[in-house]
């Protein structure tokens, strides 16, 4: 087969303009109940677009002055009929065939990159302030933000529901990894009202962190394009020298100074995923610093791997899923994967429970389920740690593909509908799998469950692969707390009191009542079980008058929602309600509950109150002056830049700019609706010129363009290429 080469030979020096809105549009059109419908719909502020996400609505690319949305059902279509906005169907621009849509949440249909993480977990939370809390565990080695975000009906509170938890990207070259989770958070949210996803919500908290190896995988993906690999080709470019195969992170080896990433040599990092304490250096783990496996000098030695033992120990994961790539078949990898040689036994005390998730998961992916050694052992691996030292039943995917990050469509897009429901059985596993501590205390208590321990390490392992000086040399302390709620009854969802390898152990239970004494005790409960404990001894002091405060989540700035929090306290008691006055007129009757939302339409000065209410019917009051930054003047920056890809028939085109919403027209037929995202990519199967435009809308409905234009020539045939095997799958 003859392959395109592609020539970019010209970038327009176009000037960016903004965005004009269309006339008006007759509020008409049909559709059939069996297929999803895109239409385009006039939302000429950020507040119209708005409307459509609390409708509800699939908003694939949400703009000023138009949207493009979704409706998957009559109820869609009659949600956006009751929004007032006017819309029409968008027809397909390709003569008698039947409209594209995406089936993943987010509508993408290219790997994301960074900056779009970042992005659209802002967003998330931006826009759903009483069910997202933006998170961070920490900075990379590099400086760089380790984001995530924690789902859950009213996510502010402290109470005892278990954690589900996701990691993706733990190293940089397996992009489908990080894809899982970010849509299963986009899929939470837009359909947080079905009884499925509602009661998820109400029973669980979800933490999704993406991007574990950010520094690794800015640097993997700023070297590759999107899709990679030639459509012919069995495998894509493997081996030294490519950045975009990077698996470790950006640790230069020893005894050489710190340089950005995209600088180091390939082949320097430490295996992140060898890097966490339990059981440190044993089996399936490499001491030399080139080493794809190299475990680094000492367990926990990696700003990354630490960042998350320090956030991860602080909750009560019941399942925990780190995501990899990649296998032919699909795995989910279950407990144990240490060599039977240094644990001894092919199955864990939890081997019931773990088969039947993992089979479950398997069953609804099309993966299989297994041990994890029996693929090869491994040790310092991130469930190694969530299981050993935490009790959750923590697995590693490895996703279905040809490659670490093959075609997005292949592995992606192709087997969301599996992981979907295999993440939404995870998580409602979550809830079967804790443990339970009931009991009754004063409201408003804070009470505090606590262990320690020290971790075993291998000092290295013999030709028999037996470890060498087994001894705890790590200290841990795991620690999670909660707030009594005010009926005085708490049910709390915790992992097991005893380590899998650690029998009779205990949790201690500290009760700590406003103004009064902590008082502790020890609390043994097995996997399942659920106990009582008696906290009479725990008794409030004197009691005081409330404190009413709160805090802007984030900077507010006209024409952009504001969000403020609630942190008030009760010094004997539990604070019941909190009242806004959000107009400044003095009464308290702007909106309800802990958290509270406002767009204001001009800068200036804002005054904002809060009245809050304790059990005993103590109240306190507070206002704050707050200050409306304008809104930023002029276009938002953006540029352009035009790459062909290492197979040279695919174009990787790249926006920078600012936070926002990229849409892309690739076909020169005025509408953008040919990709979203920061970075797309585009096959040309024909000579000729192709103009190229980019559209961003800013957080603030700011709208710029930039537009350029490329040439596709016909060049003689480029030649077959070396097609390397593909390696074992790895964790």
């Amino acid at each position: 087969m003859r392959h395109l080469r592609v020539f970019v030979l010209s970038l327009l020096s176009a000037a960016l303009v903004a965005g004009s809105g269309g006339s008006a549009l007759a509020a008409s059109g049909s559709a059939s109940s069996a297929e999803p419908v895109r239409v385009e719909v006039e939302t000429p502020t950020p507040q119209a677009v708005e409307t459509l996400v609390e409708a509800g609505l699939d908003v694939a690319a949400g703009d000023v002055p138009e949207s493009d949305v979704i409706l998957w059902s009559k109820e869609d279509r009659l949600a956006l009929r009751e929004s007032g906005l006017k819309w029409r169907p968008l027809p397909d621009p390709r003569p008698g065939a039947r409209a594209a849509v995406s089936t993943l949440p987010s509508g993408r249909t290219t790997y994301r990159v960074w900056e779009d993480y970042e992005t659209e977990m802002r967003m998330l939370a931006r826009r759903y302030p009483s069910l997202v809390r933006l998170r961070s565990m920490g900075e990379t080695l590099l400086g760089q933000p380790m984001l995530g975000l924690e789902i859950a009906r009213n996510v502010w509170a402290s109470d005892g529901r278990p954690a589900f938890v996701q990691y993706g990207l733990h190293h940089a070259r397996e992009w489908p990894s990080g894809e899982w989770g970010i849509e299963y958070a986009i899929e939470l949210l837009k359909k947080q009202g079905q009884p499925r996803y509602a009661s998820l919500l109400a029973k669980t908290r979800q933490f999704v962190f993406p991007v574990v190896n950010v520094d690794g995988f800015q640097a993997s993906r700023g070297a590759g394009p999107s899709p990679i690999g030639a459509p012919d080709s069995a495998s894509s470019l493997l081996g030294p020298g490519s950045n975009e195969y990077r698996r470790k992170n950006c640790r230069p080896f020893p005894g050489q100074a710190q340089r950005p990433c995209s600088e180091l040599d390939t082949e320097a990092g430490v295996d992140l995923n060898r890097n966490y304490g339990y059981f440190f250096g044993a089996t399936g783990t490499e001491t030399t610093a080139s080493s794809e496996l190299y475990r680094g000098p000492a367990g926990f030695s990696e700003p990354e791997s630490e960042n998350v033992r320090l956030f991860t120990r602080r909750l009560q994961p019941t399942v925990v899923l780190t995501h990899h790539t990649y296998s032919e078949e699909g795995q989910w990898l279950r407990q144990p994967s240490l060599d039977p040689a240094i644990l001894p036994g092919d199955i864990t005390p939890d081997e019931a429970e773990f088969k039947a998730l993992g089979d479950s998961m398997a069953t609804a992916s099309g993966w299989a389920s297994l041990p994890a050694f029996q693929l090869y052992p491994t040790a310092g691996a991130t469930d190694d740690w969530n299981y050993h030292a935490q009790g959750a039943i923590a697995f590693t995917s490895e996703g279905r593909g040809p490659d670490f990050h093959s075609f997005f469509d292949q592995m992606v897009r192709n087997e969301w509908p599996g992981m979907k429901e295999a993440m939404l059985r995870a998580g409602e596993a979550s809830v079967r799998e804790g443990s339970q501590i009931r009991g009754e205390a004063p409201p408003g208590s804070t009470l505090r469950i606590t262990k320690r321990f020290s971790i075993p390490v291998c000092q290295g392992f013999t030709e028999t692969d037996q470890c060498i000086s087994p001894t705890p040399t790590i200290p841990e302390q795991l620690s999670s707390e909660m707030v009594v709620p005010a009926s005085g009854k708490f049910s709390w969802r915790v992992n097991p009191s005893s380590r899998p390898q650690a029998p009779g152990e205990t949790w201690r239970l500290t009760c700590e009542a406003p103004g009064g004494d902590p008082v502790s005790r020890e609390v043994a409960v097995e996997r399942g079980a659920s106990v009582t404990v008696g906290l009479a001894n725990c008794r409030p002091g004197p009691a005081g008058r409330p404190v009413a405060r709160f805090r802007l989540i984030e900077r507010a700035i006209a024409g952009r929602k504001a969000a403020m929090v609630s942190s008030s306290t009760a010094r004997s008691t539990l604070i019941v309600s909190n009242r806004w006055d959000l107009d400044g007129d003095g009464a308290f009757d702007d909106a309800f509950g802990r958290v509270a939302t406002l767009t204001w339409r001009r800068p200036g000065l804002r005054t904002v109150g809060l009245r809050s209410v304790d059990l005993n019917g103590r109240v306190a009051v507070t206002r704050q002056r707050i200050r409306v930054a304008p809104r930023p003047s002029g276009r938002p920056a953006l540029a352009l830049r035009i790459t062909s890809s290492m197979n040279g028939t695919s174009v990787v085109f790249r926006a920078t700019g600012q936070l926002g919403t990229y849409n892309w027209d690739l076909d020169g037929d005025g509408a953008f609706d040919d990709g979203r995202g920061r970075e797309v990519s585009r096959s040309y199967r024909s000579t000729g010129t192709y103009p190229v435009q980019v559209r961003l809308t800013d957080t603030f409905g700011r709208v710029a363009t930039r537009g350029s234009s490329l040439t596709i020539a016909q060049p003689s045939d480029p030649g077959a290429g070396e097609t390397l095997p593909p390696p074992v799958p790895e964790r």
